[in-house]
């Protein structure tokens, strides 16, 4: 007798998607870190950092400090979203 095939359920691992997202989010962190100090123009350098500023709470400027609490800011998110992707592919492929 054959058995008709089970539907296969895709699983979606939260760690490792959590690591990926935190491992993109603090390149690009690091990748616009590079680019601020690359710009010359200032007013392009003014919208840019007041850009980081407001999408990274505690971000004040080029300091260590501020890199610093903006970097781990980056790798949180990147692990938060990388978590609520993961999960959402789980949840719609059980559908």
């Amino acid at each position: 007798m054959v058995q008709p095939e089970s539907p296969q359920v895709s699983h979606y691992s939260l760690p490792q998607w959590s690591k990926a997202f935190a491992l993109l989010a603090g390149i690009f962190f690091v990748i616009c870190i590079l680019w601020s100090a690359l710009i010359t123009d200032p007013a392009l350098q003014r919208l840019h950092m007041d850009l980081l500023r407001i999408s990274l709470p505690g971000f004040s400027g080029m300091d260590a400090m501020s890199i610093i609490i903006g970097l781990i800011e980056s790798i949180v998110s990147g692990l938060i979203v990388g978590a609520a992707i993961a999960s959402s592919l789980n949840i719609f492929a059980q559908k």
